[in-house]
């Protein structure tokens, strides 16, 4: 009888290991097997970073720490009056050299009505000569049949002379008259070279200008502040981040080897340290194109020295949900991710 109870007695408590085996198992598979999870992901947002993108002294600044503000909300002011007064010459440069290619031209349009003049003197200096000529040919007969005086013969050589000099006068000044205008019109076109140059000098004057003023690019709340009113700023001086209110999203850096199974569009479960008790649900949006440490300042070189294998990481872009709480969500929280891939 003690051996029968003996051998129920171990029966039952294999009975209970093989049980005890078996719910593990299906615990496993369950809520281990089909899942990849990490620790090491953190809260991410695409903040802006204001700065200033002219140098002068800050004259007002419109935010305060931790403001929501909307886009396009006047934040501050820089000191306008050296960058108004560089736009004012500009603008005078522009106008000088308007001016300038307006009396050039007009000079032009002088010199066409003088090489119109030049021309018809050249075509009356033509005609005279023409007409010189006949009578010098009619004159030369009737001087050797004694009909007149050689002297008049030589009188209409001469005038012959003199309308071929003046026909020679007027092609020179018509010449000289042309290549002046050829010459304004270079100039004029040179003109409207530096009057294009001041324009643009002119629009580079008015950016700068507008600059003066920072307005928000997009709707966030504004942190990290570092700008007070009389600061000299210079460009590319960070004064405030702003935080977007919505488009969170989460960085998650799994290790290769989680990465097989791991495809956009898969389920998240993601808890946020910051709020225990309350559950972030999101999906796997895409996969950086590198581990993290490839695009370190510093990437390691595994050719040299001695070689240790590490399991290297890459991060794993997840987005939330629609109907997760973003005005809870902050960028750097720490969380806990977990994603069904099988």
């Amino acid at each position: 009888m003690r051996q029968v109870l003996r051998l129920l007695n171990i029966i039952f408590w294999c009975g209970v290991i093989a049980l005890a085996a078996y719910c593990g198992h299906a615990w496993w598979q369950e809520h281990v097997r089909p899942y990849e999870s990490t620790d090491n992901a953190y809260v991410r947002a695409h903040m802006a970073q204001l700065s200033a993108r002219v140098t002068g002294q800050v004259k007002a600044v419109y935010f305060d720490d931790n403001q929501l503000v909307a886009a396009g909300t006047l934040l501050l002011e820089i000191d306008d009056a050296p960058l108004r007064a560089q736009r004012d010459q500009a603008a005078a440069e522009v106008a000088a050299r308007a001016l300038r290619r307006t009396t050039l031209a007009a000079e032009l349009d002088t010199q066409n009505a003088r090489i119109a003049e030049q021309v018809a003197a050249f075509t009356v200096a033509g005609a005279k000569l023409t007409h010189a000529q006949k009578d010098l040919d009619r004159l030369a007969g009737l001087v050797e049949d004694g009909s007149i005086p050689a002297q008049q013969r030589d009188s209409a050589a001469a005038a012959v002379a003199i309308a071929r000099a003046t026909l020679a006068q007027h092609r020179a000044l018509t010449e000289q008259a042309t290549r002046q205008r050829a010459t304004l019109a270079a100039q004029i076109a040179e003109a409207g070279a530096a009057q294009q140059v001041a324009q643009v000098a002119l629009q580079r004057s008015e950016l700068d200008l507008a600059h003066t003023r920072i307005t928000a690019p997009i709707a966030g709340v504004l942190g990290n502040r570092t700008v007070q009113v009389g600061q000299l700023v210079q460009p590319g001086a960070v004064l405030a981040v702003l935080v977007p209110r919505h488009n969170f999203f989460v960085e998650a850096n799994f290790k290769e080897t989680q990465l097989e199974d791991m495809r956009a569009g898969q389920v998240v479960t993601i808890e946020i340290d910051a709020y225990p008790h309350h559950g972030f649900t999101g999906q796997v949006d895409s996969t950086a194109p590198a581990s993290g440490a490839e695009f370190s300042v510093l990437p390691p070189e595994n050719a040299t020295g001695n070689f240790t294998k590490i399991v290297r990481r890459v991060a794993v872009k997840i987005r939330f949900d629609a109907a997760s709480a973003h005005a809870l969500l902050k960028p750097g929280l720490s969380c806990v991710v977990k994603v069904r891939v099988r």
